[in-house]
């Protein structure tokens, strides 16, 4: 049997002295973590093996006959053979930090750390989230406490003895799963916003020199021919410019209660009387709209625009009062549209066709949102989020735009990004936007700006879900009137994320860094996710669904923590550097590995009979391989590898 010798250290880095022998009996490693498991009989006195117990979480390592380091990693569970009973402590289901998260009126909250302070001193930091569902704070709390109290300190095990009369053994783990006792949080590089009161802001609403404006100022409508003011909302605001003696803006109190034109083409009995009637012997007048315009074609006197004061199926009364008596005459049409209701006072104003070209655009030409980083680092914006939906079918581009802040208002273009329009659903959905990585943020105030990259339209533009209790206090959202920044009529502030990227590698470094010690990054990924961790997650679960996006050329990323406790992050290698021949590992010369050497993480040439591309038994990746050291006999875990998948990376 292969001669390994063991050495132990206890949580301080300080050797630990025994007079037990220490035998290695088996261990195993993996392609991602490295070392992963092993198993260490001893054999000494009871009193020597009941100190043995104390052994948990210090530092294991096995070492080859040749003196290299073959496993190391932590002791995990310890445990002795007296009469027949296997008595022990293991670190398995042990937390000395504990907290609960948990849903507090439809919102999740999780409570603060409850620790056991003799317990982490002896042991080192064990966490869990323990996960409540529905309660109140003082139940969460009391959880807290509870589960704390249950698994403080390290488990006690008692059962029949299975095989050894005698002795005990140690069970130890890699410093790579030892992760998964730690939670990984990180509150740099995310500013966000999501508000309870749920509304709705124009983004591009408008139209230009249109000829079929016409105000009605005894009823205080903006009217347009084509139904152009379908879309504005109460509260909505509207610039005119282009009319005789309306133009300023405007506060919409009331919106178009019509969606489409009314045409009576051909109406044959339809007469007019001074100074306001029209009439209609066929009785269809009642399809009409009191206070709307409407044109009359296709007569001899009374062509033009009017406006609707009293109607009646066979009886009408119009605006102005410049009617021209006129009999019937079988082309006659009166075409309807839509209008708005506004706050101000408008001057009576019909529309002149070829010489009177009115313009309208709705306050919400751009969208802007200022807000604050207040985390205390400087981090690079990768991506933002709004809530947005479109409405008909836009022909361009929403584009949103991270500034600086110059004087309360945008500034200079740090970033931007546009979104194909047609592309948004017609209900609102979160549209997160990939920017460009050229905007570095530190503490101070910045702005998001949305806008359209066409012209203005009535029936094709975009509503951005806001906030309408503005209830987010590190800025303020504004409107642009084609002119300048404004206030929106009902404040609000609009739903937004804001999230800085970091290099996969230089976060799994931080991580590393931290839990385990060090970290060394042989190859950087090229690939980028957020940086901001919520910490309801391990440093484990963290790295392990980091690495599987391995980098931006394709390679796989793996990590082994290396003797001295360093996490070393490199692509996996391209060709074999091993072979598997007779049970035993030889380099591609047909030399043998040291005994106890396991060459996981690479691939593996096999002396297979058949050569066939058809059947491509060789190399295979070698994923996991365990070391029996007492038989002497290797069992390794091939896995095809030609073909791996990237992990989908998100947060939040």
């Amino acid at each position: 049997m292969a001669q390994f010798t063991v050495r132990l250290w206890d949580r301080n880095n300080l050797p630990i002295a025994t007079p037990l022998r220490l035998r290695p009996l088996r261990y195993a490693w993996a392609d991602v973590g490295g070392p992963e498991t092993a198993e260490i009989g001893l054999e000494g006195s009871p009193a020597d093996l009941v100190g043995a117990l104390r052994w948990l979480g210090g530092s294991v390592r096995i070492v080859g006959e040749d003196g290299t380091p073959v496993w190391w990693g932590i002791v995990s569970e310890a445990s002795f053979v007296a009469d027949g009973m296997e008595y022990g402590l293991t670190l398995e289901g042990m937390a000395n930090r504990v907290a609960v998260i948990y849903a507090s009126n439809g919102a999740s909250a999780i409570t603060d750390w409850e620790e056991d302070t003799r317990s982490t001193a002896l042991y080192g930091n064990i966490e869990l989230i323990h996960s409540l569902g529905n309660a109140t704070p003082a139940q969460a709390e009391a959880a807290a406490v509870s589960i704390l109290t249950q698994k403080a300190w390290p488990r006690r095990l008692v059962r029949t003895a299975q095989g050894s009369t005698a002795g005990g053994r140690l069970l130890c783990i890699g410093r790579y799963s030892a992760m998964a006792w730690r939670y990984y949080a990180n509150s740099i590089g995310r500013v966000a916003f999501e508000g309870e009161k749920e509304g709705e802001a124009i983004l591009g609403w408008g139209f230009a020199s249109s000829q079929f404006v016409g105000f009605h100022g005894k009823v205080k409508r903006i009217c347009q021919l084509n139904c152009a003011m379908t879309g504005l909302r109460a509260n909505d605001k509207i610039v005119v410019s282009g009319s005789t003696s309306n133009n300023g803006t405007f506060t919409v109190v009331e919106e178009a209660g019509i969606d489409g034109q009314v045409i009576y083409d051909g109406a044959s009995g339809v007469t007019f009387a001074v100074t306001d009637d029209i009439n209609d012997s066929n009785d269809l007048l009642n399809q009409f709209t009191v206070g709307e315009m409407f044109r009359v074609e296709n007569t001899a006197s009374n062509d033009g625009f009017w406006f609707w004061r009293t109607v009646g199926p066979e009886a009408c009364t119009v605006r102005p009062n410049t009617v021209a008596n006129e009999g019937a005459g079988g082309d006659t049409k009166l075409t309807q549209g839509n209008s708005v209701k506004v706050a101000e006072t408008l001057t009576q104003e019909s529309p002149v066709i070829g010489s009177k070209f009115v313009t309208i655009l709705a306050h919400g030409q751009k969208l802007d949102q200022s807000f604050t980083v207040a985390d205390g680092g400087t981090w690079v914006v990768g991506e933002v989020a709004v809530w947005v939906r479109r409405v008909g079918s836009p022909g361009d581009n929403l584009k949103v735009e991270l500034c600086a802040d110059s004087s309360g208002s945008p500034g200079t273009v740090l970033d931007s990004a546009t979104v194909t329009g047609s592309s948004l659903p017609t209900r609102s959905v979160k549209l997160q936007v990939l920017l460009n990585r050229t905007a570095t943020l530190n503490n101070n105030i910045y702005h998001l700006v949305v806008s359209r990259t066409g012209a203005a339209s009535p029936t094709d533009y975009y509503l951005l879900s806001v906030d309408e209790e503005a209830g987010y206090s590190g800025g303020q959202l504004r409107l642009w009137t084609g002119s300048a920044w404004t206030a929106r009529t009902v404040d609000a502030d609009l739903h937004f994320e804001v999230w800085g990227h970091r290099e996969t590698t230089a976060i799994i470094a931080e991580i590393a860094t931290v839990y385990i010690g060090g970290a060394s990054i042989r190859t950087a990924a090229g690939v980028y996710d957020r940086m901001y961790r919520a910490g309801t997650k391990t440093a484990l679960d963290e790295i392990e669904r980091l690495l599987p996006a391995g980098t931006s050329l394709g390679a796989r990323l793996l990590a082994m923590v290396s003797v001295d406790n360093i996490l070393i992050v490199e692509a996996a290698p391209a060709t074999a550097a091993a072979r598997w021949r007779n049970g035993r590992f030889t380099n591609l010369q047909g030399q043998p590995l040291a005994r106890g050497l396991l060459p996981v993480g690479q691939w593996v040439a096999l002396d297979v009979p058949i050569d066939d591309d058809r059947a491509p038994f060789s190399p295979l990746w070698l994923a996991r391989c365990e070391y029996d050291v007492v038989g002497d006999t290797i069992t390794p875990g091939f896995a095809e590898m030609s073909v791996w998948q990237v992990g989908e990376l998100d947060e939040g």
